[in-house]
């Protein structure tokens, strides 16, 4: 149970920048909600370095209940591609 819930929240960190994007706020507005400087915020995206109550307020701020399914289905499909890319080259 536990490394599943590891798991999931491993998944969830490597699509916050996905989740960030369909959410189509601009990425100064989702820091300053949070009480960053943007490039900060930008720096904690690109080195993935979000603490858990960051995350959780991200979440909050950028409303990513109602874009959980939109980017864990693209994150899925390109999964697929790149598992066929594979297949075809190996």
């Amino acid at each position: 149970m536990f490394a599943e819930i590891v798991a999931d929240y491993k998944n969830l960190q490597n699509n916050l920048d996905k989740l960030i994007t369909a959410s189509g706020y601009e990425l100064s507005d989702i820091a300053m909600q949070l009480g960053m400087e943007p490039a900060a915020f930008e720096d904690k995206i690109e080195n993935n370095e979000f603490r858990v109550d960051e995350v959780e307020k991200l979440l909050d701020v950028i409303k990513a209940d109602e874009l959980e399914d939109k980017v864990l289905l693209e994150s899925s499909l390109e999964n697929e591609k790149d598992t066929e890319t594979i297949a075809l080259h190996g």
